[in-house]
């Protein structure tokens, strides 16, 4: 999919939608899932804006989504996958870090395009076939490869990744901001932040839209034993990720995973 201007118009509306809809919201109005995630009327709605709008331009779409389980045909040109709010209870509890995020997968469940639009904190990336990332309408220069862990540098972790793994070699700063989408996203777009740790328990909604934006810029995005984020075995598995993940700028991983130990 070459040309995703109307598709990032789409979710620049559904993100402003759901920005004036945080400010209203209370702590008390968020529910929780049978797996105990958080998800609050916003959620629902803004992947029931999302999948409207995307059917009536290609009615043959599938749609992959994290609140409501949606039919699949095989064969389709181009599935959606969709996290309407992408970092659920930071969002219910009026903090910044959530997103907006779809990637768009081809007839081979390749992922080809990706947003990632966190409206609070100014960031509208997307990343197409053409290997372009860009924050709005500025071309995200790409990435420098790494060849030294410093003090300095910066190591994105999943909300949960300091109970699976022991970080303590890793030389440099944590952060962890409670979105997947956005802390996979990071090692594209910020000079600093060299890999992303997301510990096991995602799904593809999770994923997807951040995977495509690494790929265009040239960061690595696999499990941790290099292994390649396949969405067909995805799909066999209703769409959970098998492991870990680690999204990196060129040469980073391998530096990363010395640095970790599972615990």
């Amino acid at each position: 999919m070459r040309d995703i201007r109307w598709l990032v118009a789409l979710v620049r509306e559904a993100g402003r939608r759901a920005a004036g809809r945080q400010r209203q919201l209370v702590f008390a109005e968020r529910g929780y899932k049978k797996d105990g995630s958080v998800v609050t009327e916003v959620d629902r709605d803004t992947e029931d804006f999302l999948c409207e709008k995307i059917l009536a331009r290609i009615p043959e779409a599938n749609l992959v989504t994290e609140e409501r389980v949606r039919h699949f045909a095989e064969g389709r040109p181009w599935t959606f996958v969709i996290d309407p709010i992408d970092g659920t209870d930071s969002f219910s509890q009026g903090l910044p870090t959530w997103a907006v995020s779809v990637g768009v997968l081809d007839a081979a469940l390749e992922p080809v395009a990706g947003i990632v639009h966190a409206p609070r904190l100014g960031l509208m990336l997307t990343g197409d076939g053409r290997g372009r990332v860009r924050n709005g309408a500025r071309e995200v220069p790409a990435p420098a490869p790494v060849k030294t862990l410093s003090r300095l540098a910066g190591l994105a972790i999943s909300s949960r990744a300091h109970h699976s793994f022991d970080l303590h070699r890793f030389p440099g700063k944590v952060r962890g901001h409670g979105s997947a989408a956005l802390h996979l996203v990071y090692p594209a777009i910020f000079g600093g932040i060299v890999a992303a740790l997301q510990d096991g328990g995602a799904n593809a909604w999770d994923i997807a839209g951040a995977h495509a934006i690494c790929r265009a810029a040239g960061c690595s995005f696999s499990y941790l034993d290099g292994h390649p984020v396949d969405y067909r075995a995805l799909r066999a598995r209703e769409w959970k990720v098998e492991g870990a993940l680690l999204a990196a700028k060129p040469g980073a991983a391998p530096l990363v995973l010395a640095c970790l130990t599972p615990l």
